[in-house]
């Protein structure tokens, strides 16, 4: 069952990326971006896998454009995350809940599981939610959206990445503007602008 998921994953994903390519083309003709760039602060951000969603380090991998809206709504009313893992081969559990101590119940019951290898109780910050295959924070860019719904589409996502990023590479540089795609505080850009140098090279290694 586990292969089966994950062998079904593996397909969307390598549709996906290769749906995407022309968007990095588009987006990238339009802003005057690198469409390579975009690629590999894609391949950094999400694995150039539309359908991710990263609750402040809780990363969610859906199957489709829908599943992932429907679990982004799904966390507006429910901040209390469950993630369960098995020891054997079943794929991990991930539960919302509306209260915390509803939260804790259900990963101490789970932990008396001999089944079960961990059941981790956190508390989400909502809003520090990244979308799409961009990974556009809902906190401080959900505003120059519709809505959910748009922001996870995918043209929309690196439409938006790649107008953002042109406008931080214009003020800052390439070094800079690339780095703060992520964080502004040192040394985090900096160590971001490595990792996505790191997969330009890999992106353009014998090209």
């Amino acid at each position: 069952m586990r292969r089966t998921i994950m062998a079904g994953l593996v397909l969307v994903a390598s549709i996906s990326a290769a749906n995407a390519e022309s968007v990095f083309e588009s987006a990238g003709e339009l802003y005057g971006v690198d469409p390579t760039l975009l690629r590999s602060i894609s391949m950094t951000e999400s694995s150039v896998y539309p359908w991710t969603l990263n609750f402040g380090g809780n990363a969610f991998y859906l199957p489709d454009r829908e599943a992932m809206v429907r679990t982004f709504k799904a966390s507006r009313s429910r901040p209390w995350l469950v993630t369960v893992v098995y020891r054997d081969k079943r794929p991990s559990r991930r539960i919302f809940f509306k209260h915390g101590d509803d939260a804790s119940a259900f990963g101490l019951r789970k932990r008396a599981d001999r089944a079960v290898r961990s059941a981790k109780v956190v508390h989400i910050d909502i809003d520090n939610v990244d979308i799409g295959l961009m990974q556009v924070n809902w906190r401080w860019h959900g505003k120059e959206f519709s809505s959910i719904d748009q922001m996870s589409q995918t043209h929309a996502n690196v439409m938006y990445a790649a107008q953002m990023l042109r406008s931080q590479i214009k003020q800052y540089g390439l070094f800079r503007g690339v780095g703060y795609y992520h964080s502004r505080s040192s040394p985090r850009w900096r160590h971001y602008y490595r990792k996505v140098r790191r997969s330009y090279a890999s992106l353009t290694n014998g090209s």
